[in-house]
C-alpha cells in the first residue's frame, strides 16, 4: 500500500467510527461515549491539519 492509501484509510476510519458513534443512543445517555466521540472529532481535525500541512503526498 502506498502512503497516500494508508493516510486515506486512517482518515476515513476515524471519520466513520466517530460518525457511527455520534448517532447511537448511548451518545445521548453516556458521558464516556460523548468524551470518546468528541476526542475522535478532535483527532480527525488534527490528522486533517497534519495531512494538508504537508505540501506533498507520497
Amino acid at each position: 500500500m502506498t502512503m497516500k492509501t494508508k493516510k486515506a484509510l486512517i482518515w476515513y476510519g476515524i471519520f466513520i467510527t466517530a460518525l457511527i458513534l455520534n448517532q447511537t443512543k448511548s451518545f445521548t445517555d453516556d458521558i464516556v461515549v460523548k468524551v470518546v466521540v468528541h476526542g475522535l472529532w478532535v483527532t480527525l481535525v488534527a490528522v486533517t491539519y497534519m495531512y494538508f500541512k504537508e505540501t506533498k503526498w507520497d
